[in-house]
């Protein structure tokens, strides 16, 4: 109505009149205005203000009616996002709860979580604010590392190594689509005594983490599952990192037979002891060290080696802590145990989601 007024006052003192470009030849706009220009010309004043009265009418009906069919559809149109989500979101709760027997409680915990950030962020949530701890981001935009630990094709490993990282890519992109992390794949290595294979293989991923030299480097083994989405975004991660304590040694994605936990007021807990090293993160200045402890375990006389209890005396020696993820952001898939040498159906001791 605003604009008719103006373009009929126009119209009728200068005897200027402008169309409106946008408008298409079947329209009513541009029928009125033709109306109008033809009227000027053989001088028909009167009929000119009929007209643009008339305009200004249709004008005020156009909008109502616009407002009347936006609030018409708009309840439709958000019942039917909302379906669409929920089968997106439920979709995504099956494939990442397809291999895991444990933590059935935590994938779903995550899911709800990840369809909270998405309806307060958009897709990838942002997590958390927390103080920037400049020691681990260098003051610039982090860049991060994911390696794998895998007998996927290591002659002699157990016929049921055959899939395992196809099936682990299979899982990660199945939660988190198209992402921009790529693993690189730290082949496994084979030892009759229990622990020192995995404690080698760790050793030698550790290496290329150092020579790629990332602001934090995240290591899985090849049963490692995500619980839900947030991991997948860069800035989930980098809200997690600038959060690092500035004490912190190693960060636990995930694990279980927790002791002695005290959540940290970064969002972070503080662990005394715990199992499980399918999920952990490191910050570049720890890799070295963390590197030369596990060569020095491997050098011990000793039958077995547990570098995931082992580390966290490591970091005491350091003068630093163990963190886990709260909440916690893998799971470990059920299946044959390359530690133990079985098929391992009973669920792990002492889970939690979070704290």
């Amino acid at each position: 109505p605003k604009l008719w007024e103006v373009e009929c006052s126009s119209a009728t003192q200068q005897g200027l009149f402008v169309e409106l470009v946008h408008a298409s030849s079947n329209s009513p706009t541009m029928r009125i205005s033709y109306t109008i220009k033809q009227l000027f010309h053989r001088n028909e004043t009167q009929g000119l203000k009929k007209t643009c009265a008339e305009a200004m009418r249709w004008g005020i009906w156009r909008l109502k009616a616009s407002r009347h069919l936006w609030r018409k559809y708009t309840l439709t149109a958000s019942l039917l996002i909302g379906v669409l989500y929920l089968v997106w979101t439920a979709n995504l709760f099956v494939k990442s709860n397809r291999a895991l027997i444990d933590n059935v409680q935590c994938s779903f915990e995550a899911r709800f979580r990840d369809v909270r950030n998405f309806a307060a962020n958009g897709i990838y949530p942002l997590g958390t604010s927390g103080q920037v701890n400049s020691k681990s981001t260098n003051e610039g935009k982090p860049s991060f590392g994911f390696y794998v630990i895998s007998l996927q094709g290591v002659n002699g490993s157990h016929p049921s190594n055959a899939h395992r990282f196809d099936k682990f890519l299979q899982h990660w992109r199945g939660i988190c689509g198209q992402s921009e992390m790529k693993f690189n794949v730290c082949p496994g290595i084979l030892d009759p005594k229990r622990g020192f294979g995995v404690t080698q293989s760790f050793a030698n991923c550790f290496e290329k983490a150092i020579e790629a030299n990332k602001t934090t480097s995240f290591f899985f083994e090849d049963d490692a599952r995500l619980f839900g989405s947030s991991f997948c975004s860069p800035n989930y991660r980098t809200d997690m990192i600038r959060r690092f304590p500035s004490n912190l040694f190693v960060l636990l994605l995930g694990g279980h037979m927790w002791r002695d936990a005290s959540p940290h007021e970064n969002g972070f807990v503080d662990i005394e002891m715990s199992s499980g090293a399918y999920g952990f993160g490191v910050p570049r200045e720890n890799l070295p060290l963390l590197r030369d402890n596990f060569k020095r375990d491997l050098a011990r006389n000793v039958s077995t080696l547990s570098p995931d209890r082992t580390w966290f005396k490591d970091a005491e020696n350091a003068k630093k802590r163990m963190y886990v993820a709260n909440p916690l952001i893998v799971g470990h898939a059920p299946g044959f145990s390359n530690t133990w040498i079985r098929e391992r159906k009973e669920k792990l001791d002492n889970v939690v989601c979070s704290w």
